[in-house]
């Protein structure tokens, strides 16, 4: 059976590159050290892999990695890492632990945000990355112990974020706060859920989204049950104030759920229920139809999209459970995919390369020109 991995994706000229990969011939797959792709969206192609000296774990998917506009500043595995004449280095810090808790980068670079929690308060930090030192702190004091900021996400300039708070009677609060140097706004509710998974914030922190469950009632004829429900919900901010969260609908598909978002909150990437992955844009105050990719990701797929719309990496690819164990792999085939005059796409191989893949451990840029990943070399 094929295994489809969409690699970029470039949706102004409706180029998407596919990664594709069968089971045929038997191979070993060793865990590598850091490496480093530049990626064409124009010309519809990618660069040779760039390998580094560098060894650490990427947990980009549940926001314990991160990576700024340009690529030059990643967060990842509790190092602050940064290019030095075209190489990355880690950079020495002392006084802050950023491993293994979630984390942001603004689109410079020059702020990381990280979560630190004590049994009384619930905080984000805010470092500046040249000089190391803490530039502002937020405190939401906890009335119980057992009280949790889980996710966040900050706009392009760390001015305005977005968090999930779980509270005392076991829901999720979701508050967005404005913060201008150390001094931070109170924060604005914009709804409660059961469970929160996924934050977004668009850059300039005007419009937000929240994929969570929530609790709603289902007819089913003789009956009605309560049942959690899961959906992605949006709100916009009006003035000074924040509109209530709103389930986000769009005609033409079913339950979608946000995966990543663009060109300021204007642009999304959905997964449907009933075609798979799709692109919706705003226009003219409402959610436009979706334009399906013709691509359905597993579960555990792994997608990002870059600010301009134009690049969409993906991968589905899960590592085995040893570095050493034997799997059966072919080769790899990099496709185009190109979208004809009727609105249809149809592929074109580009290039080939059998020599490694790329599993879920990758970070694209935010301006989709640098994607870093950490490489499963194919060995015999």
């Amino acid at each position: 059976m094929k295994k489809i991995f969409v690699f970029p994706i470039c949706l102004a000229a409706a180029f998407v590159l596919i990664l594709s990969v069968s089971s045929q011939a038997e191979k070993k797959l060793q865990r590598s050290k850091m490496s480093s792709i530049n990626l064409s969206a124009e010309q519809g192609n990618i660069g040779d892999k760039t390998s580094s000296d560098l060894q650490f774990r990427i947990s980009a998917h549940h926001n314990y990695a991160d990576i700024n506009n340009d690529g030059s500043v990643i967060a990842a595995d509790g190092k602050l890492i940064v290019t030095q004449n075209g190489q990355y280095k880690v950079k020495e810090i002392s006084g802050h632990d950023f491993y293994g808790v979630k984390l942001k980068l603004d689109s410079s670079g020059k702020t990381l945000s990280y979560l630190q929690q004590d049994q009384k308060n619930a905080n984000i930090n805010f470092m500046d990355t040249d000089t190391t030192e803490l530039s502002a702190q937020y405190i939401h004091p906890k009335e119980h112990a057992l009280e949790s900021m889980i996710h966040f996400d900050i706009s392009s300039n760390a001015n305005t974020f977005l968090y999930s708070y779980f509270f005392g009677d076991g829901r999720e609060k979701i508050c967005i706060v404005d913060k201008e140097g150390k001094t931070f706004s109170k924060p604005h509710e914009v709804g409660v859920v059961e469970l929160a998974t996924h934050l977004f914030i668009d850059s300039s922190g005007q419009r937000v989204f929240i994929n969570a469950t929530v609790l709603e009632k289902k007819d089913y004829g003789n009956y009605t049950r309560t049942v959690n429900v899961y959906k992605s919900f949006w709100a916009d901010r009006k003035g000074n104030e924040w509109q209530p969260a709103q389930p986000l609908k769009i005609s033409g598909a079913t339950n979608p759920i946000v995966i990543d978002h663009a060109k300021n909150g204007n642009l999304l990437l959905v997964n449907t229920e009933d075609n798979g992955i799709a692109l919706i844009e705003w226009k003219k105050n409402e959610w436009s139809e979706p334009v399906f990719l013709g691509f359905k990701p597993h579960k555990l797929d792994r997608m990002d999209m870059s600010e301009d719309g134009n690049v969409i990496a993906s991968t589905g690819f899960n590592p085995p459970s040893s570095a050493a164990e034997t799997i059966d792999l072919s080769a790899q085939d990099f496709k185009l995919f190109k979208k004809d005059n009727n609105g249809k796409y149809y592929d074109e191989k580009i290039n080939k390369d059998s020599s490694y893949i790329i599993s879920s451990e990758f970070l694209l840029s935010k301006n989709g020109k640098n994607m870093v990943i950490i490489p499963y070399e194919i060995t015999d």
